[in-house]
């Protein structure tokens, strides 16, 4: 998912777009050379429901690491979530931050959701220079595995609910555009510093 840009946002005046637990180790945030490359639509790997992560071994440390790499790499706009399938891997893991931190979850699912929605500008890494309108629970907890393989349960509000529930969606094949198209909001294309709305 992506933060986006002010400038970008504030020529839609209907609509809002706020920006953005255990804090990552400083080698996770460290930037190598050639983070991986972000999988882009229409790559089959994101309508995969990815898999359960069977045990959290030296290699799911090492792809946690990679996609926190590829978080962390995206500036133009600044990314704020990532799934595993979004670097290719169906895997049931996703990063991301809040505040200052980023956290990530292994085998996570939805415990509850607030009957409470908010409608607001959604992107994705993996459809850059689109956003669209779509309605999404103010409230979400989250049930999983952390890192270390203990059991995790974290209730996120607002911008951090929307970013959660963007992230499960990966896991199971669903884009933000899904939601667009069934809610029939609207969509937009980012061309030069302003959006301009785009048929479905």
């Amino acid at each position: 998912m992506t933060e986006g840009s002010i400038k970008t946002i504030e020529i839609i005046n209907d609509y809002k777009f706020h920006g953005r637990n255990r804090e990552v180790p400083k080698r996770a945030l460290m930037r190598r050379t050639t983070p991986p490359i972000i999988v882009k639509v229409p790559d089959q790997v994101l309508r995969e429901t990815a898999k359960n992560v069977s045990s959290i071994d030296q290699g799911v440390k090492t792809l946690i690491d990679e996609m926190i790499n590829a978080l962390q790499s995206q500036e133009a706009p600044e990314g704020v979530g990532l799934a595993a399938p979004q670097i290719g891997v169906s895997k049931r893991i996703f990063v991301a931050k809040v505040g200052k931190h980023i956290v990530t979850f292994i085998n996570p699912r939805i415990v509850s959701l607030s009957e409470e929605k908010e409608e607001l500008l959604e992107g994705c890494l993996s459809l850059p220079k689109y956003y669209g309108t779509l309605k999404r629970a103010t409230s979400v907890t989250i049930e999983g595995l952390s890192l270390a393989g203990k059991k995790i349960r974290r209730t996120y509000k607002g911008f951090s609910a929307r970013i959660m529930q963007h992230e499960m969606d990966h896991l199971d094949g669903i884009l933000y555009v899904d939601h667009v198209l069934s809610q029939k909001g609207k969509m937009f294309e980012v061309q030069g510093e302003e959006l301009r709305e785009v048929k479905l």
